[in-house]
């Protein structure tokens, strides 16, 4: 009977302790995933560039776009297949393309954002002089371009020498709507890739002197060294 009764013992005694490993197992798998979910917000605030006025919106860099195709790519292609098979539970695949596209010099900030107004559809403006800013110093004016709730800001062109683009605005409600409140200045920087520079061929370079002439001045080149 002891014995018996001992037998039963161990093995409650055995159940619990498989019972508290699954538990610490589950609850390590929970941790671990927390831990995951949280670093992978992270990385997609960093990525995003995300900033946040809590009196006026949360804002995120959702695309940056160079050459002559300028269109916001919304959505996976995991929703863009469902979508074509008739389902929108996940959610819709949206390719809006810029009122600007076509322009193979410029690039388009493309943002997205959570407005904290009871006013939902926002806009942005440059703070003081200008928006944008490349890191040689040299400034530039961007344009606005509405694409649904999307907000673009448009530049024609820049210095190609240039190695990064910075983006500094301000967010409001959409006209026609009053223009306050105006949220805390928000910075955006982006990398431009490197331009490969090439010389002429010495072959296709004049030989001996080059004259012009305009206006009765003569300007005669004879050597030149780089």
């Amino acid at each position: 009977m002891d014995q018996a009764a001992d037998r039963g013992t161990a093995n409650l005694s055995l159940q619990r302790r498989r019972r508290l490993l699954r538990g610490g197992v589950v609850l390590l798998t929970v941790c671990l995933l927390g831990a995951g979910l949280a670093a992978a917000v992270r990385q997609s605030r960093i990525l995003h560039q995300m900033q946040t006025d809590p009196e006026v919106a949360t804002v995120w860099l959702a695309q940056v776009t160079r050459g002559p195709n300028h269109a916001l790519i919304r959505g996976s292609t995991v929703q863009r297949w469902a979508n074509e098979h008739g389902v929108h539970a996940l959610g819709d695949y949206q390719v809006l393309t810029s009122s600007f596209n076509g322009e193979p010099n410029g690039v388009e900030f493309w943002f997205d954002y959570d407005s904290h107004l009871s006013i939902k559809d926002l806009e942005c403006h440059r703070v003081g002089q200008t928006a944008f800013v490349d890191d040689l110093g040299q400034i530039y004016h961007g344009f606005l371009d509405f694409e649904g709730k999307s907000v673009g800001v448009y530049l024609p062109g820049y210095d190609h020498a240039a190695h990064s683009l910075t983006c500094t605005v301000h967010w409001m409600p959409r006209r026609p709507a009053a223009l306050f409140p105006v949220s805390r200045p928000m910075t955006f920087t982006v990398p431009l890739p490197a331009v490969r520079r090439t010389l002429p061929p010495a072959t296709t370079l004049p030989a001996g002197l080059v004259s012009v002439t305009k206006n009765g001045v003569t300007v005669t080149i004879g050597d030149l060294h780089l």
